[in-house]
């Protein structure tokens, strides 16, 4: 796991990341390089459909301090899941 946070922004790495375009990336790298599309754009939809180009077996939580999404890798080969407390 690998979690990158600026302020009340924040990025987290479930799993493992390869990056086409730079194979000897490692994941703190390829993190630092999505941050600023993913995380400091409210509107990042398109970023968010750009990360198929990405290999590997991973999700994403991304967090631009309004919304929190899970991203999948393209086959979904992470899982993860969610739950909601119980009130007492």
């Amino acid at each position: 796991m690998h979690y990158l946070a600026k302020g009340n922004r924040s990025l987290t790495l479930l799993g493992f990341l390869l990056d086409p375009d730079n194979p000897v990336a490692d994941d703190r790298q390829i993190l630092e390089k999505l941050f600023a599309p993913l995380c400091e754009n409210k509107t990042g939809r398109k970023e968010l459909e750009s990360l198929d180009r990405l290999g590997g077996r991973w999700i994403l939580i991304v967090d631009n301090g309004a919304d929190a999404e899970l991203v999948t890798d393209f086959f979904g080969m992470r899982q993860v899941l969610h739950t909601v407390p119980k009130p007492e």
